[in-house]
């Protein structure tokens, strides 16, 4: 059974996979505060977002795990795509490789008043940047978290 905080949560993987610009409005405090860029508003969301588009096609997301302690919840999710661009900071200078990629990253939100108010990533950039470089193969398949709660 979801709570109101895990289903707010993980209006942010629906954000990364639509770009529905409603989401950021209806899930995010008007001055949310990620702790990733020290930033204020939405405006880091669409950046991030962006980020993605520019540098991967035919992107997907799979959530693996979602916990909720008092006002926090925790997503661990994943998302392949195919090496496009160069819109990620840590891919500057980098070519398109074409390759496929699985990319780890562990997002924590603070939850107040019905909205996302508080942000903090952990993101496994070297396994992407290992990837690229064709050094390593990206973490196995892993069930995702609708399938691990169905069993």
């Amino acid at each position: 059974m979801s709570t109101d905080n895990e289903r707010l949560a993980l209006r942010y993987v629906d954000y990364l996979r639509t770009g529905d610009e409603t989401i950021l409005s209806e899930a995010f405090s008007p001055d949310h505060l990620d702790h990733v860029s020290g930033r204020r508003g939405m405006d880091i969301m669409r950046v991030v977002r962006g980020w993605i588009t520019e540098s991967f096609a035919d992107v997907t997301y799979e959530v693996h795990a979602v916990t909720t302690g008092a006002d926090l919840v925790m997503l661990w999710f994943s998302n392949t795509g195919r090496h496009v661009g160069s819109g990620f900071p840590q891919l500057a200078d980098r070519e398109p490789s074409g390759r496929d990629i699985v990319a780890e990253a562990v997002h924590i939100f603070r939850v107040a008043d019905g909205r996302l108010v508080e942000h903090w990533a952990v993101r496994d950039d070297l396994g992407m940047l290992r990837q690229l470089d064709g050094a390593d193969r990206g973490p196995q398949v892993r069930p995702t978290f609708a399938e691990q709660s169905a069993s």
